[in-house]
């Protein structure tokens, strides 16, 4: 009875480094098979999106695409480096003046949540440049802080409080 406990054994051992081989042939045959194949671990951004003022009459942004690029991503061994960016409308008769797409240059992570909750993003135009900063109040509305600094001297700055929801 002994004997046939080992055997038993034995043949269990045997069943299953044959199972384990197989499994690791179709792993490695799947790898190789899909080489250029990733997955991103990027965490989907409350921030991200399409945003509308709130204030339908504003004379100011009306509008505000915020996108946020997943650079986790490798396709066919090349790292993807596409930066993240917002795309503005300002009011203008008449239609909204789409305003070039522009690159975020500051970002600050709110770890608990794993989302952006501020960004920040400069508009260098020919009569101005202006500086978006962008708070996530929550998942549903935007706080746009903008701060205009003309060039000419004969106009004054001025800055400007909008909300945006989704």
């Amino acid at each position: 009875m002994f004997s046939q406990f080992i055997v038993f054994t034995y043949m269990g051992v045997s069943i299953m480094n044959s199972l384990l081989r197989q499994l690791f042939l179709i792993f490695a045959f799947g790898l190789l098979a899909f080489p250029g194949q990733s997955f991103a671990l990027c965490a989907a951004q409350d921030m991200a999106g399409d945003w509308v003022n709130k204030d339908s009459q504003t004379r100011g942004i009306t509008k505000l695409n915020i996108n946020f690029a997943c650079n986790d991503t490798v396709l066919n061994g090349v790292p993807s480096n596409d930066p993240d960016t917002v795309q503005a409308w300002g009011s203008c008769s008449p239609t909204d003046c789409k305003w070039e797409p522009n690159i975020l240059i500051n970002r600050f992570w709110d770890g608990r949540k794993t989302q952006y909750t501020y960004a920040e993003v400069v508009y260098k135009k020919s009569f101005a440049t202006v500086t978006l900063k962008l708070y996530l109040l929550d998942e549903n509305h935007l706080q746009v802080i903008s701060l205009t600094d003309f060039k000419d001297s004969g106009k004054p700055d001025y800055s400007a409080i909008e909300y945006f929801r989704k």
